[in-house]
């Protein structure tokens, strides 16, 4: 167990570290900012719903559920 979880964390190192090295002008695309502007709402719309509608015993209808739909509407 505990090698499995000392490589994960040299495997985000490492991808973070290759994140610093990438050069500046490949990202300053606007199509890329776009790219990964999407993506990161569309993990965190993917959490926010899973973390609503996930029970211990697979997928259940919560009270959150409909503060999430007006946060959705509100919006």
């Amino acid at each position: 167990m505990g090698a499995w979880l000392l490589l994960a964390c040299l495997v985000a190192f490492a991808t973070r570290l290759a994140g610093y090295r990438v050069p500046s002008r490949w990202l300053e695309s606007p199509r890329k900012n776009r790219g990964a502007d999407a993506q990161a709402i569309g993990l965190l719309a993917a959490l926010t719903a899973m973390n609503t509608v996930a029970g211990s015993h697979g997928l259940m209808l919560k009270a959150r559920i409909g503060a999430l739909l007006m946060a959705a509407l509100a919006l």
